[in-house]
């Protein structure tokens, strides 16, 4: 005697195993399915900052033994009324462009307003939304002993950088 029942049980219990799992499947993934139509802008804060420097002609009176000082301002708005929106860390130095030009033994310093020597390594914070001005001095001292006909009509120029 043969058993017809399993023919029966393969033929209609896998087909209907499959699809019950294709409908299980589709609807709980459906739950995890969201389309969204939106639409929006963004705005990017706008950063400002100015440097404002003393021209050329303050230092025209360095000579040997003699010290310039020139004063200069770091801002956090542009005079027009744009003011920063954002807070800007800062720091100064001031750089020879030429250091063979004029003797090695000048000295090219930048104070604070308080008069403390301004580091290098010193990080200052302008803040954001109201105006701020940041006040400096840029001194350049020329050793009075280096003052040799050698150095006559030499021009020396002074980067003031601002890393921000």
């Amino acid at each position: 005697m043969r058993k017809p029942a399993p023919r029966l049980l393969h033929g209609y219990v896998l087909p209907l195993l499959l699809l019950l799992t294709l409908l299980t499947t589709g609807v709980s993934f459906a739950r995890y399915q969201t389309t969204l139509a939106a639409t929006g802008t963004v705005r990017v804060a706008k950063p400002v900052v100015e440097l404002v420097m003393p021209p050329p002609s303050a230092f025209s009176g360095l000579r040997p033994g003699a010290a310039v000082n020139a004063s200069f301002s770091v801002k956090n708005n542009d005079g027009a009324g744009a003011v920063s929106e954002v807070t800007m860390r800062y720091r100064i130095t001031a750089v020879p462009q030429d250091p063979g030009a004029l003797p090695q033994q000048y000295a090219c310093t930048i104070r604070d307003a308080g008069g403390n020597t301004v580091s290098p390594d010193t990080w200052f914070t302008l803040g954001h939304s109201a105006a701020q001005e940041h006040q400096y001095t840029l001194s350049v001292v020329w050793n009075a002993g280096m003052n040799g006909v050698e150095y006559q009509n030499l021009q020396q120029a002074v980067n003031v950088l601002l890393s921000a």
